[in-house]
């Protein structure tokens, strides 16, 4: 029997510890961003230890989700991982188990994340629905580059997001237009919390058009930006395409990318700038679990971006 633990007496360096073992990376980043994501933030996590060694962690964050006027007291499930000596015993069911009894305690709604492959199948038994839309678009300037260099690791450039700013302005006509879809609500503290996560790396380009959040990996002699968000001035196609090309005379990228409902309002707009989903896997796993069982979300309400699911 393995003891649990809800909350944080084990400290978070012996769970970023854990971390490291089962996915890799500097130790350093691992335990600030460990820190941003269970010690600077509202958040809930289970931990199971045997005979006083870490062996499994479950975590989320809450996270704010609006539709129309209604916020759901939602959950953002990461952090989920089980010591690799400890596989194939049932744990990763039983911690998620705990952690959903725990969050049904507290009135949690909802809760939402971006599954692997591997992992899908075991939400999926404990109650979890994939819903479709969620998709990855990418746009190729340089595809031979791209093929030559796609084995090659990538490494993120900005490992500090230097300004934590966008106009009120443009968060408050990006809400609005979000407001009948199922969005995350920012506001000017949302956005300095959200990219305080260390190592985020997320950088600003604002002009009359609008604004991009975006960060910039090298892979090789390759340059692919990830796109996080996109806040218009006016939302039209017009102002779109202007904002993207302000992006690309920057910093002259091989490819781009990001990650999106097709029912969010830029959706189309990227498809016009002929960015691409991928033929293969067209639908990533967006997975949901309903806590509470009057609440009632129609997939075509899903308008979630990159910036709403890059928690860790």
């Amino acid at each position: 029997m393995y003891k649990v633990i809800k909350g944080y007496e084990t400290n978070s360096l012996n769970i970023a510890g854990l971390f490291q073992l089962v996915w890799g990376g500097d130790i350093t980043e691992i335990e600030e961003k460990t820190e941003w994501a269970f010690y600077k933030t509202k958040s809930k996590i289970i931990l199971y230890e045997d005979k006083d060694r870490l062996i499994a962690a479950r975590g989320g964050i809450f996270w704010p989700l609006q539709i129309n006027d209604n916020l759901i007291n939602s959950i953002q499930f990461h952090g989920t991982c089980v010591h690799p000596d400890y596989r194939r015993k049932g744990i990763f069911t039983a911690i998620n188990k705990e952690f959903l009894q725990s969050a049904t305690n507290d009135k949690v709604e909802f809760i939402f994340n971006v599954s692997v492959d591997a992992s899908r199948a075991g939400y999926e038994k404990l109650g979890w629905e994939y819903i479709k839309g969620f998709r990855r678009l990418t746009l190729f300037r340089k595809p031979l580059r791209i093929i030559k260099e796609r084995r090659k690791p990538a490494v993120i450039l900005n490992k500090e997001t230097p300004k934590k700013h966008i106009s009120d302005v443009l968060i408050r006509n990006r809400n609005e237009k979000l407001r009948e879809y199922v969005h995350v609500p920012y506001s000017d503290d949302f956005i300095k919390w959200r990219l305080d996560n260390p190592k985020a790396g997320y950088e600003i380009l604002e002009n009359n058009n609008g604004a991009i959040l975006y960060k910039k990996y090298r892979k090789g002699n390759a340059l692919e930006i990830v796109i996080g968000e996109c806040f218009l001035t006016s939302y039209s196609y017009s102002e779109f395409s202007k904002l993207i090309e302000s992006l690309i005379k920057k910093e002259n990228p091989d490819m781009i990318y990001t990650y999106i409902f097709n029912n969010h309002p830029l959706y189309n707009f990227y498809l016009r700038k002929f960015f691409l989903p991928n033929p293969f896997h067209f639908n990533l796993n967006f997975g949901t679990k309903v806590l509470n069982s009057g609440l009632k979300i129609s997939e075509e309400k899903w308008a979630l971006s990159y910036l709403d699911i890059d928690t860790y």
